[in-house]
């Protein structure tokens, strides 16, 4: 044995030796060896807070899962500091939560900039096929996309299929977030670990999730059709044929908190793009508060586009926003639309409408 290939191995030993030490101290010190919350997904947690952003701020709700039941709570501050979170987190687990629960799930829905990109036809020669690209993007989107100036220090890019895709090749798209929430979701992680109280953090892109569950509210359809988010600054677009397959995902910028002029030009490429003839929308307003209803603003812009408005259906008895309405809607709901197709069959099993947008960083995950 060479004498580099000796300090290799001695290395290793040395660096899995200081692992299996560092376990030891964390089973016998904190509580993750007897309690499984530690390492569990935040959407599974019976307990969560999710977060909605408006302003500077994040309205609060809280969901308790074996019950159901929803409850609004008091807002935080998205720039609060250590002190301000830590008396927040004192206030939900005194005053929110019931006595004794083990384990808290906090839950962004990140609604506030999200960006769709195409997939160039090289992307899919990367050795390990979908699985890889999913893992590459998240690490570099400008490898992935062709793109230099993308990057992952201000974005969050993920993979989504669109299995009825013209172009077999690139039957999926990247969808980006702003990272914004990053630094808060891992303070609170922090405060976890300090208190010994598992907290489990993740950020949901929420068009994804809407888009996951909303189109099968619609019945069956006999012909294309266009699903439309409206949010505060953005308006997100899913295009799918009759039977319930997506073929692909658009976002197109407001401006000034307004449906740009142009939407119906924009809309009515992207239908010719994947050969839809006749388009017809269908849209819900994803904001908290309206100036104009939706449909007002859709009859002022959208000429040649047939359109409706719909309500997210919803069982709560408060008042929640359209991201938290669809977690009431079951998957083995037998009204619901589409059940056969890869879209929300095969796509929602792999959780793609639930990934993480803001997951805690390598060195941490390994430090547990």
């Amino acid at each position: 044995m060479t004498q580099e290939l000796q300090h290799e191995e001695e290395a290793s030993k040395e660096g899995f030796c200081g692992k299996y030490k560092k376990c030891r101290r964390l089973v016998r010190t904190s509580s993750r060896g007897r309690n499984p919350a530690w390492y569990q997904e935040a959407s599974n947690l019976d307990h969560q807070i999710h977060f909605y952003e408006v302003g500077n701020q994040y309205f609060a709700f809280y969901f308790n899962v074996s019950a159901g039941t929803w409850v609004t709570v008091s807002p935080v501050s998205s720039t609060a500091d250590d002190e301000a979170l830590q008396q927040y987190l004192d206030y939900i687990r005194s005053e929110v939560l019931p006595p004794k629960t083990k384990s808290l799930g906090f839950i962004i829905h990140l609604n506030q900039e999200v960006s769709v990109f195409e997939f160039p036809l090289a992307q899919w020669e990367v050795e390990g096929g979908i699985a890889a690209v999913r893992e590459l993007i998240q690490t570099d989107p400008g490898q992935v996309l062709q793109d230099r100036t993308l990057s992952s220090d201000k974005n969050s890019f993920r993979v989504y299929p669109t299995p009825a895709a013209p172009t077999v090749e690139t039957t999926g798209c990247a969808v980006a977030t702003a990272t914004r929430g990053e630094n808060f979701l891992k303070r609170l992680r922090d405060l976890g670990i300090e208190s010994n109280f598992p907290i489990r953090t993740i950020g949901l892109c929420s068009p994804l999730l809407l888009m996951s569950r909303l189109p099968r509210t619609f019945g069956n359809q006999d012909k294309p059709f266009c699903t439309m988010l409206r949010f505060e600054d953005f308006s997100f677009f899913g295009f799918f044929t009759g039977a319930g397959e997506l073929i692909l995902l658009r976002s197109i910028r407001n401006a000034n908190k307004r449906l740009p002029h142009n939407l119906e030009s924009n809309l009515l490429a992207s239908a010719a793009a994947v050969e839809i003839s006749e388009l017809e929308v269908k849209a819900f307003d994803c904001r908290i508060q309206q100036e104009e209803s939706l449909e007002e603003e859709l009859s002022g812009i959208l000429f040649n586009c047939v359109f409706q408005t719909f309500v997210p259906p919803t069982q709560s008895e408060i008042t929640l926003p359209p991201e938290l309405s669809v977690f009431q809607i079951e998957d083995s709901n037998e009204g619901l639309s589409f059940s056969e197709t890869e879209t929300f069959g095969q796509t929602i099993d792999d959780n793609y409408h639930l990934q993480d947008f803001l997951p805690p960083s390598l060195a941490e995950v390994e430090a547990m």
